[in-house]
């Protein structure tokens, strides 16, 4: 049986695929399983030993003939694309597949898909990994239970991470991560300043972020006298996360690399009651610091609220 599972998105969402390739084995052992992916999130599933094949959709013109090509060649049993709103991409995509079975989201206008999905307002409540469930639930005729995110690291990556706890002299240690999409998910600088030397008593802390903010956590180390971890790959930061006692991030794909090794989150998250449903932690212990006011950004969290629920989390749980 082939089965082809679909995901152009965000990184964070693509991690949050992977729980359906464990869903699918769980029911269908043998089967291979493929993926349709884009140029930016495709390396999460490229090294899952459970993944045939990845198919990259690239608008370049020479590699979309060759991506259409390769989709027309194999015949899919089953195609699952769990979007839960129109995409003009994700139906295009659908239509160019030769699969028995395609399972997605058909509008009004648009009828891409066999068997249509739930919407994103019905989904409303449920959880990413509630509704790729649901997707998948048409294949295997029942509800398989619910897996967390599933990341396989390079032996280069975990190479590189204890190397630098060996030459840091580092036991245990936690992980801030500084950087998220945009801004508005983002904290300030002198906010993170002011929470770090408020609980580094308590901590080995260790601070990431993006390439493009590395000058900014350069200053956070300087101002607080903590660790810096270079500009890396995201396997590598996921192999540093994997160590981790604890990650305190803002909300990004951070927060389901920690849940693919069950390390505890402290998620500080922009109060937007359907993405905080949709994209909560995963792992066994965690924590959302969420500003007062819906739809509030994440600078509408002061440091003391936030020293607060740190102190509640550690209270609550044995890290």
């Amino acid at each position: 049986m082939k089965i082809c599972l679909v995901q152009l998105g965000r990184i964070g969402d693509m991690i949050l695929m992977t729980p359906g390739i464990q869903m699918i084995k769980k029911t269908y052992p043998d089967a291979e399983i493929y993926f349709i992916a884009g140029p930016s999130n495709y390396f999460i599933v490229n090294n899952n030993p459970n993944v045939k094949e990845t198919l990259i959709f690239d608008k370049n013109p020479l590699k979309l003939l060759k991506f259409i090509k390769k989709l027309r060649s194999i015949n899919f049993d089953y195609y699952i694309d769990p979007k839960d709103h129109y995409s003009s991409e994700s139906s295009l995509i659908a239509k160019l597949s030769k699969a028995a079975s395609k399972i997605g989201f058909n509008d009004n206008k648009h009828k891409s898909f066999d068997i249509s999905i739930p919407s994103s307002e019905d989904n409303i409540g449920l959880h990413f990994v509630e509704r790729l469930r649901h997707c998948i639930t048409y294949i295997t005729k029942e509800e398989p239970e619910l897996y967390k995110p599933e990341i396989f690291l390079e032996v280069q990556s975990i190479e590189n991470v204890n190397n630098y706890i060996k030459n840091n002299n580092i036991k245990t240690f936690t992980v801030l991560n500084f950087s998220a999409s945009n801004l508005n998910k983002m904290w300030e600088k002198d906010k993170w300043i002011d929470f770090i030397n408020k609980t580094k008593h308590k901590e080995n802390y260790v601070i990431i972020s993006s390439a493009e903010h590395y000058n900014t956590i350069q200053d956070i180390s300087k101002k607080t006298n903590i660790l810096c971890f270079p500009p890396s790959d995201l396997n590598t930061i996921s192999a540093l996360i994997s160590k981790a006692k604890l990650l305190i991030t803002p909300d990004t794909s951070c927060v389901h690399i920690a849940s693919a090794f069950n390390i505890p989150v402290i998620a500080l998250t922009c109060n937007v009651p359907w993405s905080v449903t949709k994209f909560k932690p995963l792992s066994s212990k965690n924590i959302m610091i969420l500003p007062k006011e819906i739809n509030a950004r994440l600078d509408a969290i002061s440091v003391n609220e936030a020293i607060e629920q740190y102190n509640y989390f550690y209270k609550t749980n044995i890290i």
